[in-house]
């Protein structure tokens, strides 16, 4: 069911994410944190926004919730609502939205977790570069 002040909770809530955070530090270690207040609900709210204003969203066959898997990895990975784990949960996330559609991920070497995961440290060390 979708709450209409939450519409994102058709494709994933803050319930999942715990979950998944928790089973991450569980199997891959690091140092295990409660969110920062109200992080998680941002994120999911700048991704669901970014969705609504994408111009994706104006073409036709635009199916609703995929972009916004897209934007949900780079708000949770970015907006670091945890100690440790942060690329690891948007990772996750993204994968368990686009499993909503009956979607995979088959990406290996470069373009895999790992390419991801390097990827997303040299754009989030640019960015707090520029902001300096």
């Amino acid at each position: 069911m979708t709450d209409n002040l939450q519409p994102w909770t058709q494709w994933i809530g803050t319930e999942t994410i715990a979950t998944f955070y928790a089973e991450g530090i569980r199997r891959w270690g690091g140092a295990a944190s409660d969110p920062k207040p109200g992080c998680i609900d941002a994120a999911l709210g700048a991704a669901y926004n970014a969705e609504l204003y994408s111009p994706e969203s104006e073409e036709e066959g635009f199916i609703q919730g995929l972009v916004f898997a897209g934007y949900l990895l780079f708000y949770l990975a970015t907006k670091h609502c945890y100690i440790d784990g942060n690329k690891r949960i948007s990772w996750a996330c993204c994968t368990f939205v686009l499993l909503g559609f009956g979607l995979t991920v088959a990406a290996t070497g470069r373009f895999g977790l790992h390419g991801w995961l390097a990827s997303a440290d040299s754009a989030i060390s640019r960015r707090v570069e520029d902001k300096k």
